[in-house]
């Protein structure tokens, strides 16, 4: 989860980056005044497609719909109840356990979505996101 926090984070750079003389103070409380990362990505969506040229704006979208497709993977993996094992070498495993009710899109095959393998290849390409939003906010700068 750590690495969806970068996000968040990348996010408010390209935010505050978009305006010229900007105070660091009022962008951030504007940002950080929304309840949902849905709702961040949208101030975000809305403030590009104001400021930056056609190109640009084709580039963010592109990158917006990632963004947006990456973030039902962490509200999956943020509301998954969770619960320590302990492995017989002594240490310890997280382990997501299912629900009474398992929404279909949690599902894959008959079995859950989130193994660990998955996780790990999530947190790789929550990190590659993260490179995405600051290489785009490199652009927007020129």
């Amino acid at each position: 989860m750590l690495n969806w926090q970068k996000i968040e984070s990348a996010l408010f750079r390209l935010y505050f980056s978009l305006f010229e003389n900007s105070n660091l103070q009022q962008a951030g409380a504007a940002y950080y005044s929304l309840d949902s990362f849905g709702a961040k990505l949208r101030l975000a969506d809305a403030t590009v497609g104001a400021v930056l040229d056609y190109t640009k704006q084709g580039s963010w979208m592109r990158l917006s719909y990632e963004i947006r497709i990456a973030s039902q993977d962490r509200n999956a993996l943020a509301h998954l109840p969770a619960v320590v094992e302990f492995n017989a070498d002594g240490s310890l495993s997280l382990v997501l356990v299912r629900h009474i009710y398992v929404p279909p899109s949690l599902v894959r095959k008959g079995t859950m979505k989130y193994d660990a393998a998955t996780c790990e290849k999530l947190a790789f390409r929550f990190g590659e996101l993260e490179e995405k939003l600051d290489a785009f906010v490199i652009q927007t700068r020129r």
